[in-house]
């Protein structure tokens, strides 16, 4: 339990590996093995052998995640001033009242530069008890934002949209509402629209040459979190 504690990509293509070696690999995956584990690359056995180990590895990385952010939740103001990066996605849903604290708790994450939420479930309530609870100037360095593959519909776009129009996240240049790959939000393309114009509005106001992208390539870079 816990070998290979900084494995963070495993390639077994090409192999002659069958649906008792795929399972032998879930159930290593599920008993704890190669902890920082984030892609494997798999081509043999059979399709379903290979969902299983696939599902493993998610079912494990949504409970890290869930895990990292109810330690956030708990950290300590002085520590919250250090973090740079945070990545929750995959992470069980959360409440209005943790995302309200959530809120709270960026207020104090004045260096956090890139912020993953994608795949956690953000519905338009829960996007909008943390946006309401961000403070006037909350994430002064947050450049990168994803909220991708969520529950958000127009609602939620709306008051994502005001936020970034009233002049929140001020050094932010890219933001991710939906993605090609990572998955999009049940919002119309109109109310996605208008987050990128209010994001381009912003920053040709404030100088800045270089065009919003909604829709980034970027990924999120889940294995680089500053908080652990």
């Amino acid at each position: 339990e816990g070998a290979l504690p900084k494995l963070s990509f495993l390639i077994l293509s090409d192999n002659e590996i069958g649906d008792a070696g795929m399972r032998a690999l879930e159930s290593a995956i599920a008993g704890g093995a190669f902890p920082a584990l984030g892609h494997i690359s798999l081509n043999s056995a059979g399709e379903e052998a290979r969902s299983a180990v696939y599902d493993a590895l998610a079912k494990r990385k949504g409970e890290v995640a869930t895990a990292l952010f109810n330690r956030f939740l708990e950290t300590s103001t002085s520590q919250l001033g250090d973090v740079t990066r945070l990545d929750f996605s995959g992470m069980a849903a959360p409440s209005v009242e943790e995302a309200r604290r959530l809120g709270g708790c960026l207020n104090l994450c004045v260096n956090l530069k890139r912020l993953g939420l994608q795949r956690v479930g953000m519905s338009d309530k829960t996007l909008q008890a943390l946006l309401a609870s961000l403070s006037e100037g909350a994430l002064p360095k947050l450049t990168f934002l994803s909220l991708s593959d969520n529950e958000i519909g127009d609602a939620g776009i709306r008051a994502l949209e005001l936020a970034i129009a009233s002049g929140a996240f001020p050094a932010l240049e890219k933001i991710e509402v939906r993605h090609p790959a990572k998955g999009n939000n049940p919002a119309g393309k109109k109310s996605q629209q208008a987050v990128e114009n209010a994001l381009k509005k912003r920053k040709e106001a404030s100088g800045v040459g270089a065009s919003s992208q909604l829709s980034s390539q970027e990924s999120s870079d889940d294995s680089n979190s500053s908080f652990a």
